[in-house]
């Protein structure tokens, strides 16, 4: 961050302290530039390990490759997956997907509204995988 950022924080403190949740909310967007930076900040912040999220998400070691940004998915299941693994949130979540660039959680699609569900309920990926399919509804994918 430049210096003049770091003046208008403190300018905003001192004269507009009711603009500074929208000065955080834009500066957070903007702090990652890309899904990886973002995961890589997320595991070191929650001390968490890659061989965890791995096996939490049951996946293949192509799943580390997707981590540290070697390999790309066009997967968006495997993304969600990584991210229950990890323990995120719903915003969290929404972050993640729209920085892989994929299309954001939408709670007017059945299958959609069930992840949802057990992602605010803090369900685990085994059983968000579970109630898709006791509803009927496909598993997240690998």
């Amino acid at each position: 961050m430049e210096k003049q950022e770091y003046e208008k924080l403190l300018s905003l403190i001192e004269q507009n302290p009711e603009r500074l949740q929208e000065y955080k909310k834009c500066h957070e967007k903007d702090k990652y530039s890309n899904f990886v930076s973002f995961i890589d900040d997320y595991i070191s912040s929650r001390g968490i390990t890659r061989a965890y999220i791995i096996r939490q998400a049951n996946l293949t070691n192509y799943g580390y490759r997707v981590l540290d940004g070697t390999k790309h998915t066009t997967n968006r299941d495997l993304i969600l997956r990584i991210c229950l693994a990890m323990g995120m949130n719903l915003d969290d979540i929404q972050k993640a997907l729209k920085l892989y660039n994929m299309r954001l959680l939408d709670d007017s699609l059945f299958r959609e509204e069930i992840i949802i569900a057990g992602i605010v309920t803090e369900k685990s990926v085994l059983d968000i995988d579970i109630l898709l399919s006791k509803a009927g509804e496909e598993p997240l994918s690998v």
